[in-house]
């Protein structure tokens, strides 16, 4: 008696192991993405730039299957996060895409710059532009051919610059990196600040007690220039 429950037993668990076999089986070949829907956090329609790049994603087995490997294979004009939202059956694949418009723009080129360091090509022209005068920032060994990717030193300065700024709600027009002596910020209001490397984290804290101290009330910011390189801000009347 106690064999044959035993042999029962088995005999279940192999049948069931088929048909899960048979049904994976069967949905490797049956069921396949025929329809990808893509949308922004947004809720709006993907640009054809992404979507077009989605269909490579039809045939490609809909359950049992993550798509990382897929997706991470996609070619962008630029920098986008893709996301698996749902699958529905029986063939529809719901994506939502997440664009990286850059953090800056590199002054006379369509060369856009993200957080990260990754520089592509886009027309953007509303982001903050970066001016790279030196010789040494300037040149082509700075960019590499390989996805374009800023040297880490000058980006990471430059990277700090915007987040210190933008966590005292600073809005910045553009920064010309003259030295690493000699760093211009021109701000939203038209005020030049003047950093310089070692003065990157503390430059934006400087500014704005400058910007919201009472005594300073009513200046034509357009025609200052705030120099934050020592140990107290000297603000003095552009040359």
């Amino acid at each position: 008696m106690k064999y044959r429950r035993h042999h029962t037993f088995i005999t279940k668990i192999i049948l069931w192991g088929s048909l899960l076999s048979i049904a994976y089986l069967s949905q490797q070949t049956l069921i396949k993405v025929e329809d990808v829907k893509c949308s922004l956090p947004n809720n709006q329609a993907c640009p054809s730039y992404i979507t077009d790049e989605l269909s490579k994603l039809k045939g490609e087995s809909l359950l049992f299957n993550t798509f990382e490997d897929s997706t991470s294979k996609l070619q962008f004009t630029q920098p986008v996060q893709i996301k698996i939202k749902q699958k529905s059956l029986p063939k529809t694949l719901f994506i939502e895409a997440s664009i990286d418009p850059g953090l800056y723009r590199i002054q006379n080129t369509n060369l856009i710059t993200t957080a990260e360091g990754v520089t592509f090509t886009n027309d953007n022209s509303e982001l903050p532009e970066v001016e790279l005068t030196s010789e040494d920032l300037g040149s082509d060994e700075n960019i590499s051919s390989d996805h374009q990717i800023l040297v880490a030193n000058y980006h990471q300065g430059l990277k700090t610059i915007f987040e210190s700024f933008q966590q005292q709600e600073l809005s910045i027009k553009k920064i010309r990196w003259e030295s690493d002596q000699t760093i211009k910020i021109e701000l939203d209001t038209d005020l030049i600040v003047i950093t310089d490397v070692n003065t990157i984290h503390t430059s934006a804290q400087k500014t704005s007690l400058i910007l919201k101290a009472k005594i300073n009330e009513g200046l034509e910011w357009n025609k200052k220039e705030l120099d934050v390189r020592f140990r107290l801000p000297v603000l003095r009347n552009r040359t």
